[in-house]
């Protein structure tokens, strides 16, 4: 799942978790839709493992509703398991996962899954509002990520190139610009500044429908929990303050 299909799916949940009764309803519904499907595969196949569903679960709600979600997740299979598991120690449906130490190693492994899925929907969230900004600005923005793919792409820039958000949201740089303009010029000045440079430079680029245009192009890192993950590209276009100057030295002569 690329990057801006994980935004927008964090952006669904946000509207429709947006509440605390809402977030932990679904961690409590999630957890007994769990636990009805492992009982089921247990009747079906004699599926063993207690757990597995409960954690894919977890994942799931800590992923669309936060750190605290995920962990009553993780608290309501644990007692979930501790409760209809209490069957003699010799039957088969019963595991070691469901013994005391299972139960406090699940309860560790949960929360550090809720941990880890929250940070990744905090970091969504992030980006759903730096995407909200970027669309009200004017200048063309475009977001490039590490994999030199587009996250982020506001409408001027969109209006400019004459491309709808599917030709450029998800796609890599020289799927959008051109192959020869990206190894050419592109992909330098990016890996300069992911080297946390900042970059600016002007470029002609030879839009289907404009034409000839010259850009003037900044490039601005953004820093990530791990260093700088994405870059900002900030184009406009220069072209009409050029074209006096040429005329004028053209005079001269």
């Amino acid at each position: 799942m690329s990057s801006a299909d994980r935004t927008g799916l964090f952006r669904v949940s946000a509207g429709f978790l947006r509440t605390w009764v809402r977030r932990y309803g679904f961690a409590l519904v999630a957890t007994c839709v769990a636990y009805a499907l492992q009982r089921g595969l247990e009747a079906a196949i004699a599926f063993p493992h207690s757990f597995l569903l409960f954690y894919l679960t977890i994942l799931i709600v800590a992923l669309l509703a936060g750190f605290w979600p995920g962990v009553s997740a993780t608290a309501l299979a644990g007692l979930a398991a501790a409760y209809f598991y209490r069957e003699p120690a010799t039957s088969p449906a019963v595991s070691d996962e469901t013994q005391p130490l299972g139960l406090v190693l699940f309860a560790l492994v949960g929360v550090a899954i809720s941990w880890l899925a929250s940070s990744l929907h905090r970091r969504a969230n992030r980006l759903q509002e730096f995407e909200k900004v970027v669309e009200s600005l004017h200048k063309m923005v475009v977001v490039v990520d590490r994999n030199y793919r587009y996250p982020i792409a506001n409408r001027a820039f969109l209006q400019y190139s004459g491309k709808t958000k599917e030709d450029v949201v998800g796609r890599h740089v020289a799927e959008v610009m051109g192959l020869e303009v990206f190894r050419d010029t592109i992909k330098k000045h990016l890996d300069d500044c992911f080297s946390g440079k900042f970059i600016q430079y002007e470029m002609t680029y030879r839009y289907p429908k404009l034409g000839e245009r010259q850009l003037l192009i900044e490039y601005l890192p953004i820093q990530g929990p791990g260093g700088i993950d994405r870059v900002a590209c900030l184009k406009r276009d220069v072209t009409a303050r050029r074209k006096p100057i040429m005329r004028c030295a053209s005079f001269v002569r």
